[in-house]
């Protein structure tokens, strides 16, 4: 057999030693012979599975074993000691860690070791684990291998969570910057990094209000609340209109790719000492039990309008709720020049219902011709004018007491107050 092998590979059967030049020779030759050699034994090989994980559950990952070149004529056990280990993937969360032997006995070249995957339909990244291996007896080589990286592959169907990002509303100031801090969520929780970048673009502002502004973010797994960002706004003594801006967030990796867009609004918070202020009152009253009652407000203003003055409101659920306790109502009212008041009417709906008191608001969101301060709004309190103690008997014929011959009698009640869908099956009369 070495014979045949040394004719093969050298082209010639093994020389026959002569000389010192021809020695040296022969020493090269054979250490070549005895490498080349070495790959007629036994070669361990372990493939390492790369597939998805499932949904649910758990798949089984299959690392494939096999001994390449195995001698037919092999007696002994090639034994296999493994056991895994944490690259990206993580035990227990992502797969079950095992550690064991395998074991190859004569006239057995191939095998495999089972890794338990768990599903789920969390967006992550590819995941990876590994194998470490040892491998004796047999005169197996493991051509210095000992570690086989297995591959979770993200799956197709999962979902990658969706950026998000707040709005932000506070006054500017009246000098230095002032901080609008926007809050970038995801929809989702995740096990990888995100990163977006964001900038900032003009709505009704310009480079006067705040400059143009933008940067990166890396939201991690352990970022449960999001990250926040700031944005400097300068402050000044102009009396304006409230002004937006707008922060556009762009994912990058790690989350889906439609953007989310912020809203800032600065809220003008000067006064034009050269025009009147407006407020607005307050209204408590009941709701009634049917039908709509009207919560009228009065918007005011602190002198008489030098020309029309046209005021924005619009209502907003405080502990009342829009649609079922109160009308959403919005628009727009005139006070004429020379004027110093009008009126906006709510419609608020009745029931009979018992309740606590219910609170909505009336905000003043801007005016032309007037000064609007921060946060001015009228409260209506909806006063619970429904009693939930029981109407009592004030009046009953016959009389209680009296004495009634007939088999059937007609008994005529009186409560203190309506009652509705009562009938006789509702009555308990008792007595002889």
């Amino acid at each position: 057999m070495v014979k045949g092998f040394f004719t093969k590979v050298f082209g010639h059967a093994q020389p026959k030693i002569a000389s010192r030049a021809s020695r040296r020779r022969h020493r090269g030759l054979r250490a070549e012979w005895l490498e080349d050699r070495r790959l007629l034994a036994p070669i361990l090989s372990i493939t390492p599975p790369a597939q998805y994980e499932g949904d649910s559950g758990q798949t089984p990952f299959y690392f494939l074993v096999e001994l390449i070149n195995d001698d037919p004529g092999r007696t002994e056990n090639v034994v296999i000691d493994y056991s895994t280990q944490d690259i990206t993937a993580t035990a227990p969360s992502d797969y079950t860690a095992v550690s064991g032997q395998l074991i190859l006995p004569p006239g057995t070249s191939s095998g495999q070791i089972t890794v338990q995957v768990n599903g789920d339909t969390q967006y992550e990244n590819d995941e990876f684990f590994q194998l470490n291996f040892t491998a004796t007896g047999g005169g197996v080589d493991t051509l210095g291998i000992t570690s086989a990286v297995a591959t979770i592959l993200t799956e197709a169907g999962e979902n990658l969570p969706m950026v998000l990002i707040d709005s932000v509303t506070a006054n500017e100031g009246n000098s230095g910057t002032t901080n609008f801090v926007f809050t970038i969520t995801l929809s989702e929780p995740t096990q990888h990094n995100v990163v977006v970048n964001w900038a900032t673009q003009h709505g009704t502002t310009d480079n006067t209000d705040l400059a143009p502004q933008s940067g990166s973010v890396t939201i991690t797994p352990a970022d449960v609340n999001g990250k926040t960002i700031t944005v400097s706004v300068n402050g000044d003594t102009v009396v304006e209109p409230n002004e937006v801006f707008f922060v556009e967030v762009t994912p990058v990796s790690g989350a889906d790719p439609t953007p989310a867009t912020g809203v800032g609004t600065i809220v003008n918070d000067d006064i034009d000492t050269n025009l009147p202020t407006v407020s607005i009152n307050n209204v408590s009253q009941a709701e009634g039990n049917t039908g709509q009652t009207a919560f009228v407000f009065t918007v005011t203003l602190s002198g008489p309008a030098t020309r029309d003055v046209t005021i924005n409101y619009s209502t907003s659920n405080g502990t009342a709720q829009a649609g079922t306790d109160y009308q959403s109502t919005s628009g727009s009212v005139v006070i004429l020049q020379g004027q110093t008041s009008e009126v906006i009417s709510v419609p608020v709906f009745g029931d009979t219902a018992e309740e606590p008191d219910e609170t909505f608001f009336l905000n003043i969101t801007g005016a032309d011709g007037a000064n609007v301060l921060p946060n001015t709004r009228g409260t209506g309190t909806i006063l619970n004018d429904d009693d939930a103690t029981a109407p009592t008997v004030i009046n009953r014929v016959p009389a209680p007491g009296s004495i009634i011959s007939s088999t059937t009698v007609d008994i005529d009640v009186t409560f203190s107050e309506p009652v509705q869908g009562v009938d006789a099956t509702d009555l308990e009369l008792s007595g002889t």
